[in-house]
């Protein structure tokens, strides 16, 4: 099985996989440069104003991405003569997957950027708070993407039908 066949199979592999990614790729080049990287370089105030804001825009888009699932576990399947909705519900499924692993990181992101408030008080970001919530966001933007463009076709396929 190839790595795109098992992707499509296992959406919910997504996020995750794109926040490994993220989290080597920013760890290695803050090693590589020895000194602090994307947000762990800007100063306090500006930091401590970007975890404040981080805090309630995941949590908002969590209850989102929540209420995108509620909305996917209403449409059940209905009787279809053609043999469709059998299919469509497993696409359904799939898509609550890449769903709750966004809302997973996103959860993420509310609990690092919570924490980063009363911990990350010196001139120079943590790095390790810093890149776990740069990758985090990353990993959620990617999932959010992927279940909002399902949501989207879904809802249209329900509108044609």
């Amino acid at each position: 099985m190839s790595l795109t066949s098992w992707l499509d199979k296992h959406l919910w592999a997504i996020p995750p996989l794109v926040f490994l990614a993220a989290e080597a790729g920013l760890l290695a080049w803050s090693k590589k440069s020895h000194s602090p990287t994307l947000m762990a370089s800007t100063p306090l105030t500006a930091r401590q104003q970007v975890y404040g804001s981080l805090t309630g825009s995941s949590s908002a888009l969590l209850g989102l991405a929540l209420a995108a699932v509620a909305i996917l576990a209403a449409f059940g399947p209905r009787p279809d003569p053609t043999g469709r909705e059998p299919k469509l519900a497993h696409a359904r499924t799939l898509l609550v997957g890449s769903l709750f692993a966004a809302s997973f990181f996103l959860l993420v992101i509310l609990v690092d950027a919570t924490l980063a408030l009363a911990m990350d008080a010196r001139s120079t970001g943590n790095i390790a708070i810093v890149t776990i919530l740069e990758s985090s966001i990353l990993a959620s933007v990617v999932g959010l993407l992927l279940g909002g463009l399902g949501l989207a076709l879904v809802i249209k396929e329900r509108a044609q039908s």
